[in-house]
């Protein structure tokens, strides 16, 4: 569902871009910014229970980084640099979860790990 939504926006913007199709990416901002919160809200019920889930807390950062880097956070009522800060704290957290990958998350706390993003030209 995530992946059908970025490429939702993704064809919106090269619609944009070719007749200025505004309404259309705006629409598609909306639809993917919805199937973020709806998935960041799946994973905070799993973290409910098991809060040291170490998959859904990464899934939980990049869900959320995701908002905050295509600017969808103000449209859930979300401050973007708040939402970005959060998304530091759980990187720091899954490097003491896991150390094994301790230098995957400190890549991913500097940004270096967010091809999603990249792809649609976005950062």
């Amino acid at each position: 569902l995530l992946g059908s939504s970025l490429a939702h926006l993704s064809q919106a913007q090269q619609q944009q871009q070719q007749q200025g199709g505004e309404q259309q990416l705006e629409e598609a901002r909306v639809v993917l910014g919805e199937v973020l919160a709806r998935e960041v809200s799946r994973f905070s019920e799993h973290l409910a229970a098991d809060p040291d889930a170490k998959w859904p807390l990464l899934m939980t950062a990049r869900l959320k980084e995701a908002q905050a880097r295509l600017g969808l956070a103000e449209g859930q009522g979300l401050d973007g640099a708040a939402l970005q800060a959060e998304v530091q704290q759980l990187y720091v957290r899954l490097q003491g979860l896991d150390p094994l990958r301790a230098g995957y998350y400190a890549d991913a706390a500097a940004g270096k790990a967010f091809v999603v993003v990249q792809a649609l030209g976005t950062v």
